[in-house]
């Protein structure tokens, strides 16, 4: 949601001002990751070190792990039990209203045959709409309220509305509300349990979220249940770390809607998105050899006590599941040996890199990995695993460890132009070309090391882009332009990840 944001935020700036024809951010390119395609199986795993051999004495390397999943397209989407939440303050500006209420048809415009969609309007003017009356009667006093609008006292719909006695529905509440209607809301069978958010609430909220501590536990008991969270923040009062921090735990999406009439694509978005997955689940077992220690895990940190008991949780309750809906067979309980990563659900196309940085003191088996997950295209459980042995002799890199090592430096280079967006937003320029300079230095460094990287095309766009920034950035700006920089940066670390600037729903039908 942020990224599509501030590429809304730029493509609507002045770049005159700008040298090279204000060309930033939109010329970065990602890293290619080169991970073999699935066979005959949802995943594949590949493993690479970014050396060939182990030299006398104690040796730093790194260790990658590839997953890579199946290109699959399941048609036409599932039937969907979503709970719609709405929290909406009294003082929320019309323009907020607006998207609100286009979400809301946008909701009723794609409901189908088989969907359970239910309401709860949070608030002093609570409301509840089960999901036999969500229609567009029965909605017109949600309509009302969500525009601040007092709704007619005699009106059919609110005959239809069953709110809760005494007091108003306060957010805890109203998700508490929301979660009893998706469990009740379809007949068994109905929906299909395997498919990642088909069960699911959408928080849709113009409320300062503050501390959600209170909200954590009973998100992620749902998710454990099978009904994911997704939240989609209007305004600018919802925290970003309070949205991430709910996403998280309800193993659900974060949205962005940027105008009322790209609400139709957002929804389309949700609903359609419960079908990609491939596999859930996925265990990534890494088992070091002796003799062979972990620095870190590149990027990453590890989880603390509370954090990895709700990970065996929820991988222990897809299980489960899995199990009673689908026929395969529950394999999942006590932790296994080496580093563990579980990862929820692994989508149609992604790929996913881990990184480790190792020292060895010696050549000969470095790591063993495993991986298991539960593969939604045939329907079973699925194993791989493999291994890395580095004979004795000379280091060398050859293109398969020169894929790892630029996967490193992209972690880096990325590092570095965050650091520059976070300086320029505290007013610190100088500070912020430091950061780039140090990286071009990098670069530059290492294709004179390295001779086959002298000529690398990904390595000279990368120092063309932070030569682009340096000159925008090397004599004084005002705020604005400055902030305007910032978050270019920030978009272009973005795009060096994910590979594309998010389209405006005009872009992609221009496409289409």
């Amino acid at each position: 949601p942020e990224i599509r944001l501030l590429s809304a935020r730029l493509a609507q700036s002045d770049r005159s001002w700008l040298p090279a024809r204000g060309v930033l951010e939109q010329s970065v390119e990602p890293v290619q990751q080169p991970f073999d395609a699935p066979d005959n199986n949802a995943l594949s795993l590949n493993l690479m070190s970014d050396t060939t051999a182990i030299g006398d004495g104690t040796q730093r390397l790194r260790l990658q792990v590839g997953l890579r999943g199946i290109e699959h397209r399941r048609g036409q989407r599932p039937a969907i039990n979503l709970a719609v939440v709405m929290d909406l303050p009294a003082d929320v500006p019309d323009p907020v209203r607006i998207r609100a209420r286009a979400l809301l048809d946008a909701l009723l415009q794609s409901q189908q045959a088989g969907d359970a969609f239910s309401l709860v309007v949070a608030g002093p003017r609570s409301l509840i709409i089960e999901p036999a009356d969500f229609r567009f009667g029965h909605l017109q006093q949600a309509r009302q309220l969500i525009l601040g609008q007092p709704a007619a006292a005699d009106s059919t719909a609110e005959q239809a509305v069953r709110a809760p006695a005494g007091a108003a529905l306060n957010l805890a509440q109203a998700l508490e509300r929301a979660g009893q209607l998706v469990q009740a809301g379809a007949a068994p069978g109905q929906i299909e349990d395997n498919v990642l958010g088909a069960r699911s609430i959408l928080l849709i909220t113009a409320s300062e979220l503050g501390s959600t501590d209170n909200l954590i536990e009973s998100v992620h008991q749902r998710a454990r249940s099978g009904i994911t969270l997704s939240v989609l923040p209007l305004g600018h009062r919802p925290e970003p770390q309070a949205v991430d921090q709910l996403v998280l735990a309800g193993l659900g999406q974060r949205r962005f809607l940027e105008a009322a009439n790209e609400a139709q694509q957002l929804i389309q978005d949700e609903l359609h998105a419960a079908s990609r997955a491939v596999a859930r689940a996925a265990r990534l077992s890494i088992r070091l050899a002796p003799g062979v220690q972990l620095v870190n895990v590149v990027g990453s940190q590890p989880l603390d006590a509370r954090r990895a008991q709700r990970v065996r949780d929820i991988e222990h309750s897809m299980d489960q599941r899995l199990s009673a809906s689908l026929g395969i067979q529950a394999d999942r309980g006590e932790d296994e040996q080496g580093i563990q990563i579980v990862i929820p659900a692994i989508y149609s196309g992604d790929s996913v890199t881990v990184l480790l940085d190792l020292v060895t003191d010696r050549p000969g088996a470095i790591a063993e990995v495993s991986l298991r997950y539960k593969d939604l295209v045939y329907l079973r459980n699925g194993s791989l695993q493999a291994q890395l042995e580095l004979p004795a002799g000379e280091p060398g890199r050859g293109p398969a460890e020169l894929s790892v090592l630029k996967n490193l430096l992209t972690h880096h280079f990325i590092a570095a132009i965050r650091q520059a967006a976070t300086a320029l937003g505290h007013r610190q320029p100088q500070t912020a070309i430091a950061h780039l300079r140090q990286m071009h230095a990098t670069i530059t460094r290492l294709r004179q090391q390295i001779p086959a990287w002298s000529q690398d095309a990904d390595l000279a766009h990368d120092l063309a882009t932070l030569e682009r920034y340096i000159a925008a950035l090397d004599y004084p700006r005002s705020g604005a332009q400055q902030n305007f920089l910032s978050d270019s940066l920030r978009l272009a670390a973005w795009v060096k990840t994910h590979g594309a600037l998010p389209d405006s729903t005009a872009d992609r039908r221009a496409k289409e």
